[in-house]
């Protein structure tokens, strides 16, 4: 993300390419704009490059209502320059912006359900595809390495989205699989996994609480 704290934007778009790519709409993953994104969605909380805690829910209505464009259109710039840039109307290489949009977004974490239920309409969904979410970034996480994460110390440094792409269980421990913003060198190339089946209410980090999927 370089000079620009746009977590929420990178990873949903990031999510919006996989699942186009796993449902078919796309032949090959293509990525998607996240520069488009940035300078053009108005809402406070997402319009300036310190909108990393930008809600899920205000990314993916974007997305419905006004779409974005490939990368290719409107390549990533805030990252060197810190800035969100101004709205484009035309791609870099002048040609008419094409637009692709979500058709829906479906909360799959309901507040109204209980841990057990939020965490088996995640696995319900993953059949469908990759699962958008938030989780509280705690200061150990930047330390995860590899192996199944759960909040041990340090501070808690607010919300980021994230990618649930799986599960699974390892000597009798379950857990998410999760992709991460942070870069490959960062924890298991760039994924981690994060504990499932926590006691907490909305799960480790909070990760069961806010968590979506598309329609495409």
């Amino acid at each position: 993300m370089g000079n620009c704290d746009a977590s929420s934007q990178v990873s949903i778009i990031n999510t919006f390419s996989d699942f186009r790519c796993f449902q078919g709409k796309d032949a090959e993953r293509i990525e998607y704009s996240t520069q488009y994104m940035i300078s053009c969605n108005q809402l406070s909380q997402c319009s300036d490059c310190d909108s990393g805690y930008c809600g899920t829910d205000a990314v993916w209505n974007f997305l419905i209502d006004q779409g974005t464009v490939t990368e290719s259109c409107i390549s990533y710039k805030s990252g060197t320059t810190g800035k969100i840039g101004q709205c484009p109307t035309v791609c870099d290489n002048g040609t008419e912006l094409s637009f692709v949009k979500a058709e829906e977004v479906i909360s799959i974490c309901q507040e109204s359900l209980n841990s057990k239920e939020r965490e088996e309409m995640i696995k319900e969904a993953l059949i469908n595809g990759p699962v958008s979410s938030m989780l509280i970034i705690h200061e150990d996480l930047y330390y995860y390495e590899s192996g199944i994460y759960q909040h041990v110390f340090g501070w808690d440094g607010g919300w980021s989205a994230c990618e649930i792409v799986g599960y699974g269980e390892e000597n009798g421990v379950k857990f998410w699989k999760v992709k991460n913003v942070w870069g490959r060198q960062w924890g298991e190339n760039g994924y981690f996994r994060i504990l499932r089946g926590s006691p907490d209410t909305y799960g480790e980090s909070e990760i069961e609480f806010d968590c979506y999927q598309a329609i495409v």
